[in-house]
């Protein structure tokens, strides 16, 4: 099956209260949008971002385990990852934990209805929160999923969507669906950057052919991308399959670059 990563809770300290997991959805990516429907491809990374409240305090510590599991229609266990108890040194104030799951989808996953579900349990009190969302595995279509910044060529960190004027970001995505001719898909992929009248103010790289022999059934893609004014921006990912007669899709996402600090 696939690979759960699960992200280990910001510290923030929390006052008195029952444990429980508030809030939980489906995202794009870490960083990114939340997802307009509750669906994924095989390949493409199921993000999950929630808060926990309730965590109680030893000091300035809280202590917790964080598990994933995919369940599938019949109850049963699709997949389950847990992490190892982790301990969180927090000297700020506050009452919520922002966290988050990151699931990579096999590429023979079933086809069909799960439920993922999050849980947490205080090591503390053995107190135990459960939370879960539906998510359904679908066919493969032309798409750009997992759509995001990161701070690194790698997109091993995340990155939120307000830069400084002339930082260095990437744009990193997936393209499922491809056509495959003897093993290979054959793209076109545009970064096009639009200002908020909707004028083209850049584009990275400008459609150039790419040849990719398929080992997964989604394409990873990462463009390098730095804007030099003050704005606000829309960046518009545009994939052509040349395998499927040029056939398009398009993601569009905002951004916003602030004013270098001085």
């Amino acid at each position: 099956m696939g690979r759960a990563i699960l992200v280990c809770l910001l510290a923030a300290p929390l006052l008195a209260q029952d444990l429980k997991i508030e809030n939980l959805r489906l995202m794009e990516s870490e960083q990114g949008l939340p997802k307009k429907e509750a669906t994924v491809v095989p390949g493409e990374n199921l993000v999950l971002v929630f808060d926990v409240k309730g965590l109680k305090r030893d000091g300035i510590s809280m202590t917790f385990t964080l598990s994933f599991d995919l369940v599938d229609p019949a109850g049963g266990a699709a997949a389950h990852w847990e992490s190892e108890e982790a301990r969180v040194v927090d000297l700020f104030s506050g009452s919520t934990q922002p966290g988050s799951v990151r699931y990579s989808f096999p590429a023979e996953a079933m086809r069909g209805a799960y439920t993922a579900k999050v849980t947490v349990e205080d090591a503390a009190t053995r107190g135990i929160a459960t939370a879960s969302v539906p998510v359904t595995v679908a066919e493969p279509r032309l798409s750009v999923v997992n759509a995001g910044l990161s701070a690194d060529a790698a997109g091993q960190t995340p990155r939120g969507r307000v830069l400084a004027e002339r930082e260095v970001a990437y744009v990193g995505f997936f393209i499922a669906g491809l056509k495959t001719d003897e093993g290979k898909a054959r793209f076109q992929q545009d970064l096009v950057i639009l200002d908020e009248a909707g004028s083209v103010v850049g584009w990275e790289p400008n459609a150039v052919d790419t040849e990719l022999v398929m080992h997964a059934p989604v394409a990873a893609v990462q463009n390098r991308l730095a804007l030099t004014r003050v704005g606000r921006y829309q960046v518009k990912v545009v994939v052509r399959d040349m395998n499927a007669d040029g056939a398009k899709v398009e993601h569009v996402f905002p951004i916003e670059v602030v004013a270098s600090p001085k």
